[in-house]
């Protein structure tokens, strides 16, 4: 993430924009939907005395980033489809060209295709593992140009599987063998009914280049 301003989409407590001004950040917006985490927010803000670097609004999407102008947009926590539909919605990232900074909790895919559609341009990608789950960060910018991707690099990150690929990290190794155990659940329990589906040719494919990957570090 760059060094300027934030908005932190669905934010809470407030605990992301409160530690990244802590680390340098000039100001930071704190927004969500809903009342009840404003007010956390802002509670938060004035026990850290952050009250006049960090700006609560309650407002649905990215609503409020038009006057705000961050250079970095966050949005963590959310289904991909949710965090797609909440870009679609703005013209400001497209716009600005800020860096968005994103974490699908599910539907990995449906951002991604989002993003290729639209014009953005993945920059970087990253698995982490916190708290005995795993988690894909994105982070992309606008650059005009559309990108296709194959099925497995929709779910999994083509970035991310080069890295695994290339050298990859524990984290790579543990949530590649959650993914292909899971792909492997799904076409075993396809064989007797719908073998010859869109859905089970997909996960074929994804438990093969799983494995592919896998191969190098055994």
């Amino acid at each position: 993430m760059g060094r300027g301003s934030v908005a932190d989409i669905g934010t809470d407590h407030a605990l992301l924009p409160i530690y990244l001004v802590q680390r340098g950040h000039p100001r930071a917006l704190a927004s969500d939907i809903k009342e009840g985490p404003c007010q956390r927010a802002r509670t938060n803000i004035y026990t850290y005395g952050l009250h006049g670097k960090i700006k609560v609004v309650c407002c649905p999407g990215l609503d409020a980033v038009d006057d705000f102008k961050p250079d970095n947009i966050v949005i963590a926590g959310m289904g991909g489809e949710m965090i797609a539909s909440i870009l679609a919605a703005s013209s400001y990232p497209k716009a600005s060209k800020c860096r968005l900074v994103l974490q699908p909790q599910s539907m990995q895919d449906v951002l991604r295709r989002y993003l290729g559609d639209n014009g953005f341009v993945i920059e970087k990608e990253n698995v982490v593992l916190d708290g005995g789950k795993y988690y894909q960060l994105i982070s992309a910018v606008y650059d005009g140009v559309v990108r296709q991707f194959t099925d497995p690099e929709y779910k999994l990150g083509a970035l991310n599987l080069k890295r695994a690929s290339d050298n990859p990290t524990d984290a790579d190794i543990g949530w590649l063998g959650g993914q292909l155990a899971n792909a492997k659940r799904r076409i075993a329990g396809r064989l007797e009914t719908c073998n010859d589906t869109p859905e089970q040719k997909r996960d074929i494919e994804l438990a093969s280049v799983i494995e592919k990957i896998l191969s190098k570090v055994e």
